[in-house]
């Protein structure tokens, strides 16, 4: 919102939906209490949004195999979606003359666009406002108690029947990459081949790759989006994503290539908040010379590097 705009960062750039549109008074300041509703009984408070398909109905099952199991949460409960606790909520209706988008198509993915969200609505169950009164946050989680990487390959393990055998015999990577790729040569699953192609086929899973380095600061905001993504993609689709944090190390003093389990998981604690230590992956400078031996320069820069 604007009120929290009120020092620019040196590095701000410049351009249409930046946080410098809100200095020059180009962004948008309507808010819910311009909300232009289908009709004026519609509550003010706001209501749960649920996108998720109708797993194990009729049409779902004749599409996938195997049946959807609910996964457990960060509160240590089955994720429900009735429950404010565990969804995203909106109001219902969008701001007064609020602009159409400049880009892409509510209708096209599908996303209800006439419902919109504030802050404590969208971040509630996440740890926004937990000291606001916030209905979403009342029952209060111990986010450095919270394992997400073990949530969801506790929900994978529970929903392992929906998805090919050669993704539920993989074995996940947890602390480094490992040196010399060994993904080249896989080929991903295509379905079930000795079935026919209007049968229920395994569903296919996705990663979703977080870039970091080992000395970010962890905001807030910025744990909560995560905490967002693990949650409304992995979890509650019964694991059909998995979020990764993939942090790269850039001071070269610091070993990450050692045979000790407990050395290497000091490490990561040194950089990586608790609740996703074992979601985050670390690579640095050596990984990327042994995965790609004919690039010169793996680091970012924003000049031109000479060649010799």
């Amino acid at each position: 919102m604007p009120q929290d705009d009120q020092a620019p960062f040196a590095h701000e750039p410049i351009g249409l939906g930046t946080l410098r549109d809100v200095r020059e008074d180009k962004f948008y300041r309507g808010g819910i209490l311009t909300l232009a509703r289908e009709n004026d009984k519609s509550p003010m408070t706001p209501v749960i949004y649920d996108p998720y398909p109708e797993y194990n109905g009729g049409k779902w099952r004749k599409e996938f195999v195997g049946s959807f199991h609910a996964c457990e949460g960060p509160r240590g409960k089955t994720l429900s979606r009735l429950s404010a606790q565990d969804m995203v909520s909106v109001y219902p209706g969008i701001p007064k003359d609020f602009p159409s988008p400049l880009l892409g198509s509510y209708l096209a993915t599908g996303v209800d666009g006439y419902v919109c969200a504030d802050r404590l609505s969208r971040l509630g169950a996440y740890g926004y406002g937990n000291n606001a009164g916030n209905t979403a946050s009342a029952s209060e989680v111990n986010w450095n108690e919270t394992n997400w990487g073990t949530l969801q390959s506790q929900c994978f393990e529970r929903n392992a029947g929906r998805y090919s055998p050669s993704e539920t015999n993989s074995r996940p990577i947890r602390l480094t990459l490992p040196l010399h790729s060994r993904f080249a040569s896989r080929t991903p699953p295509r379905g079930r081949p000795d079935s026919a192609p209007d049968s229920p086929q395994y569903k296919r899973r996705s990663a979703i790759v977080l870039r970091a380095w080992h000395d970010m600061e962890w905001t807030k905001n910025m744990k909560q989006s995560i905490r967002s993504l693990v949650m409304e993609l992995a979890l509650h689709s019964g694991a059909e994503y998995e979020v990764f944090i993939l942090c790269d190390v850039k001071d070269e003093s610091i070993p990450i290539y050692t045979d000790d389990a407990q050395v290497m998981k000091e490490t990561k604690a040194r950089f990586i908040p608790r609740e996703f230590m074992d979601m985050a992956v670390l690579f640095n400078d050596k990984t990327l010379d042994s995965w790609y031996p004919k690039v010169e320069e793996h680091r970012y820069s924003a000049f031109p590097i000479p060649r010799s």
